[in-house]
């Protein structure tokens, strides 16, 4: 379990918001999840609990990378992630605008950059080795 995949981290007590939960993701399909509540003095934290399971990509905490940029008077969100597709949505209303299949393999990284308030152009690169940029019309 070396190759941290994911990381998501959760407040875990209404009583506390110092209290909180550290779930961790593997490459190998083990979440790693642990419990952590601060001492009495609030300045050390106590490791409490720690469970180890298998879990699917998708069930893991925080996979997938994202991008925002404002064009004229909307905001488009670019998502990417496991299951190898682009998703670019606007925020404006909520409204899928594009899904792209073009990786054979996880979405690493996606880009936004601005032309035009009718075009912009989507960075993205996947761990199947291959970078893609598209022009596109919105």
């Amino acid at each position: 379990m070396k190759h941290i995949l994911s990381i998501g981290v959760k407040h875990t007590s209404p009583e506390s918001e110092l209290d909180f939960t550290v779930t961790l993701g593997y490459y190998s399909q083990i979440m790693q999840t642990i419990k952590f509540v601060v001492g009495f003095d609030n300045d050390q934290y106590t490791m409490v609990d720690q469970t180890i399971t298998e879990a699917s990509y998708h069930e893991k905490p925080g996979i997938g990378c994202q991008d925002l940029l404002k064009v004229g008077n909307n905001v488009l969100l670019a998502t990417g992630g496991f299951d190898h597709r682009i998703k670019l949505v606007s925020l404006r209303n909520l409204k899928p605008l594009l899904l792209l299949n073009f990786h054979s393999d996880i979405v690493n990284n996606v880009q936004l950059d601005y032309i035009s308030d009718d075009k912009v152009k989507l960075f993205s690169s996947s761990e199947d080795g291959y970078v893609a940029c598209w022009t596109l019309d919105i």
